[in-house]
């Protein structure tokens, strides 16, 4: 059985009651484009209303008529102007016209995948392609109408919750808290639809930072939430390592050596009878484009309901497909960035990116980062939120505090910038507050998404393991919503 993708009646109601009835219903015209109407007549006609619309000029029948450039056109008006639809319905016929129009995308779209499907063999690339297809469909715009806001309702949430101030003390932390006590207090925390980049030169602790993030985000703030880490230098193995380090207070270099005495072991065991397991989820495959990362990020944050993720590090990630041949390195940090940037607005999560820096600082007196010392900054400097660097002297001067760690902000879109010195515990891997706590931890994750597994086959590692509570339901860290996140109980209040 053929089906058609079109429907003529719907495109004659539609001009018919732009010409008749354009008082009533003129600021519907923008919700259409040409390529809605199938037939070539119809689309002419559109055209010929819409630009009189956008040149200000009132669409009627005396109007199109002189604005019409052949007689074949002013003809067809001539017929549709004699024929009257109802205008309660013209919103009903322009969202048939774009149901056919997807219609008919999706249908081009699925030749084309028939033919590309042979060249793709893992869950990963069908992945990618899948996503691909969906963004460019979105990309046409078709539903652009659905983006609009209403600014009444937002200007009413946004009273409602500077009204919260009213109500008792602020919250510590608006947004999803780093557990880094003075970090949070010129942050507020991270956002729902932000990019945090994380950067600093080899062997500062990017990785051990976005670490003790996870950790802390998942295991010891007021609400833990689920946390999706790709990590495209390091294995599981390696994070997890690290993790058990953190958590426990055991030097790494004892787990990696199996130089552990008694006490360390009870420290180890203790931290694997209470981490909360459910709430880490560790993707290590190296080979994964960005489209095959953001598909995993949409699955993570419907099945496990992610509310942060973090991707360690940025120019390991491999371009989409379709720019691998052609691109250089600088436009493909830019798509890299903006779909990363589109996945945080659309997933309502931030996503926190770790970046390299280019080696010209080491030649500076000065060695701290600047924002021009970012490898192919451009892209990430105008695609960042917020943009922070680490810096321990120790690493330049010998001589150096081994424990001293700064955390300068160079960029923060919605607040200030400015630098905060805390504390680094090298032997677990940790960065703390100089008020003491830290509320950073680390563990095994139950859910790993690894070479071959990435495309949303889950392992389950728990079987052998205690189990743990399960995580309590998790208010979004936007912007957009009133709710707040506290710091863990471990945490010590700095003194006034």
């Amino acid at each position: 059985m053929s089906v058609e993708f079109y429907d003529r009646h719907s495109e004659a109601a539609v001009i018919s009651c732009f010409v008749n009835d354009y008082a009533d219903c003129y600021w519907m015209i923008d919700m259409l484009s040409p390529e809605d109407f199938y037939f070539g007549m119809a689309r002419t006609m559109y055209q010929v209303i819409a630009s009189l619309h956008h040149r200000g000029i009132p669409v009627d029948p005396v109007s199109v008529m002189g604005e019409a450039s052949t007689d074949e056109i002013k003809e067809a008006f001539t017929k549709i102007v004699k024929t009257r639809h109802s205008v309660k319905k013209v919103r009903s016929y322009i969202d048939l016209l774009r149901a056919h129009r997807l219609r008919r995308e999706a249908f081009k779209y699925a030749l084309e995948m028939k033919e590309q499907l042979a060249d793709f063999h893992s869950p990963e690339e069908i992945m990618g392609l899948f996503n691909k297809v969906a963004h460019d469909i979105s990309s046409l715009g078709i539903m652009r109408d659905q983006a609009c806001v209403d600014s009444r309702a937002i200007g009413a949430e946004l009273l409602d919750r500077a009204k919260l101030a009213l109500s008792g003390p602020p919250p510590e932390v608006v947004g999803i808290p780093s557990g880094i006590y003075e970090l949070d207090q010129l942050t507020a925390g991270f956002f729902g639809g932000d990019i945090v980049v994380i950067a600093a030169r080899p062997s500062m602790g990017k990785t051990a930072l976005a670490l003790n993030i996870a950790n802390h985000v998942s295991q010891f703030a007021k609400e833990p939430a689920p946390v999706s880490i790709f990590s495209l230098e390091m294995s599981a193995k390696q994070l997890m390592q690290r993790m058990q380090a953190s958590y426990a207070g055991v030097d790494m270099n004892k787990i990696r050596k199996l130089t552990l005495d008694e006490s360390d072991y009870k420290k180890l065991e203790s931290a694997h009878k209470n981490f909360r397991y459910e709430n880490v989820i560790i993707n290590d495959a190296t080979a994964l484009d960005i489209d095959e990362m953001v598909s995993i990020l949409e699955l993570q944050r419907r099945e496990f309901k992610i509310e942060l993720a973090i991707i360690d590090y940025v120019q390991l990630v491999s371009v989409s497909r379709q720019l691998q041949r052609n691109a250089n390195r600088a436009e493909s940090l830019g798509d890299i960035t903006r779909k990363l940037k589109r996945a945080a607005l659309n997933l309502d999560i931030p996503i926190i990116v770790l970046s390299q820096l280019n080696r010209g600082l080491e030649s500076r007196e000065d060695k701290r980062p600047l924002m021009s010392d970012l490898r192919e900054s451009g892209a990430i400097e105008q695609d960042a939120d917020t943009i922070m660097f680490i810096y321990r002297d120790i690493v330049y001067n010998k001589e150096a505090d081994p424990t001293d760690a700064e955390i300068h902000v160079a960029k923060q879109r919605q607040g200030p910038i400015g630098t905060v010195n805390i504390r680094y515990e090298a032997a677990t891997t940790t960065f703390r507050s100089r008020y003491g706590g830290g509320g950073v931890v680390g563990g095994t994750p139950q859910k790993i998404f690894s070479a071959g597994n990435s495309a949303g086959i889950v392992k389950d590692l728990s079987s052998s393991a205690t189990s743990s509570p399960s995580p309590k339901k998790v208010k979004k860290g936007s912007r957009k919503s009133s709710s707040s996140r506290g710091r863990g109980a471990d945490e010590v209040i700095p003194p006034l």
